[in-house]
């Protein structure tokens, strides 16, 4: 965002210099002295050393002036503010960790708006469904594809001006994931989780890159099952006692568990207190707890009535260990994937095809002067 910053066109936004205006040289005390605006309000005076030294607002865009800012742990604090439609910085610092976030803010009404593919943040207009950002706002969401965060200068205040990530700009959508927010690739649900290789959908391979589906083949037209090996799959002819996809067979209470189009085990699931029936939304024959289909690892549609059921592995069916209390199917055929690759960015990330989460803990950095 360097190049932007010498094309920025200097706004200035208040007519009058404020009162508490100080010059380069002034002496300060470093340990209470907050940054104070330049008489003429081009640059912010940073107390270092117990002495006012001058920190252009040229050098990052705007004039100097007073940031807006609600909640009880406000204070006037100068700062570098940029007005609608120029360039400011705000939500970036929380992805690069270079700065503090809204080091140019823009003005209550509008968004500092991050295009990481870009390179760019601009003071837009407000999104729809987007407001100024409150106390109770503080911190990261996910709005449709854009992250929306608020950030503060103390634990009960907010810069007004919200910042905003384009997950959509950049090809991504928002994801939060247990409070880890990110611009995630879109992976279509036949698609491994990771985006790349194959999966199974019944019957059908199909092939994916980058969470886009670019081939199909139905195995079940050659009287074949498909069956998935981490992130591949491949039309496979199942032994019989697997049923057409090959993935296990239920007579009565007793199951055929397969892997891989093979025979594993043969179970009884009323020993254990179950029914035979499908444990996954693939359709993978086990013991579950009601004869529910899709309901998880050893669930049905009781989900969570299995609490309890075991204390060790022995208690469970064969192909089955104890989690937590649950028989659960070990699986071996497809991992969980990883779908923090993004553009490193906001909450742990910059702005390159590889990419961190998000951490909240990034709300406070107005409360730390590190500068860009």
């Amino acid at each position: 965002m360097s190049s932007l910053r010498a094309t920025f066109a200097v706004v200035v936004l208040f007519a009058v210099v404020p009162s508490w205006a100080q010059n380069a040289g002034d002496t300060c005390n470093a340990a209470v002295d907050e940054p104070v605006c330049s008489s003429d309000q081009s640059a912010e005076l940073l107390c270092i050393d117990n002495i006012r030294v001058e920190d252009s607002c040229e050098t990052v865009g705007g004039n100097c002036g007073v940031v807006p800012c609600v909640g009880s742990d406000c204070f006037v604090r100068a700062n570098c503010i940029a007005s609608r439609g120029d360039q400011c910085i705000g939500i970036s610092p929380a992805f690069t960790g270079e700065g503090s976030p809204m080091r140019v803010p823009c003005d209550p009404g509008s968004a500092c708006t991050l295009n990481a593919n870009a390179d760019t943040e601009v003071c837009t207009a407000l999104q729809p469904g987007v407001s100024n950002c409150t106390v109770a706002q503080r911190g990261g969401r996910c709005q449709g594809d854009l992250i929306v965060a608020c950030f503060g200068f103390g634990t009960n205040s907010v810069v007004v001006t919200p910042g905003v990530r384009d997950c959509a700009a950049e090809g991504r959508t928002c994801v939060d994931d247990n409070g880890e927010i990110s611009c995630a690739l879109r992976v279509d649900a036949r698609c491994p989780a990771a985006g790349d290789g194959s999966a199974c959908t019944g019957a059908v391979v199909n092939t994916c890159v980058a969470g886009e589906v670019t081939g199909s083949t139905d195995c079940a037209s050659t009287g074949r099952a498909c069956i998935e090996n981490g992130t591949n799959a491949a039309c496979v002819v199942a032994q019989q006692e697997c049923g057409a996809l090959g993935l296990g067979a239920c007579d009565g209470s007793v199951a055929t568990i397969c892997e891989g189009g093979s025979v594993v085990t043969t179970t009884n699931c009323n020993t254990i207190g179950r029914l035979c029936g499908a444990i996954d939304d693939n359709g993978q024959i086990g013991c579950v707890a009601d004869g529910g289909e899709g309901e998880g690892e050893g669930e049905g549609e009781g989900e969570g009535e299995g609490e309890g059921e075991c204390s060790r592995d022995s208690d469970c069916a064969d192909a089955e260990e104890c989690d937590d209390g649950e028989c659960k199917r070990i699986r071996s055929n497809r991992p969980s994937g990883d779908d923090n690759d993004e553009a490193a960015g906001l909450f742990g990330c910059a702005s390159t095809e590889a990419g961190m989460p998000f951490a909240l803990a990034m709300v406070a950095c107005m409360a730390r002067r590190r500068r860009r």
